[in-house]
């Protein structure tokens, strides 16, 4: 699950990928489902899974606010994915590393 976290993109958004990946979580996934519900029952389950998302997954808003409110952080369903990011990072500025690298780029963020 771990090595996922470092791998390319490329195989962040492969499903066999992260189906395997997630089974060594302990997670039990349907293999009829899609990469995003994967992605979201593994952050509810372990929020630092979002780590092994690729780029595109971490823009998901979904996924991203599955997650940080996993990970405990005081984010609202109605937020803008930016709008979730930012109140992650204010109460703690690790929390950029969850994010997509176009906020993570962000000054507004960066300054958060």
């Amino acid at each position: 699950f771990e090595a996922l976290e470092y791998a390319d993109d490329s195989m962040k958004g492969d499903k066999d990928v992260a189906l395997s990946a997630f089974k060594c979580m302990g997670c039990e996934f349907d293999d009829r489902m899609s990469l995003k519900e994967m992605f979201l029952a593994a952050v509810q389950q372990d929020g630092e899974a979002i780590l092994c998302a690729s780029d595109s997954m971490k823009c998901d808003k979904d996924v991203a606010f599955s997650a940080f409110k996993s990970l405990g952080y005081d984010v609202e369903e109605r937020m803008s994915l930016k709008e979730l990011v930012l109140a992650a990072v204010q109460a703690d500025g690790q929390a950029l590393q969850y994010s997509p690298s176009y906020l993570k780029a962000d000054k507004e963020v960066a300054l958060a």
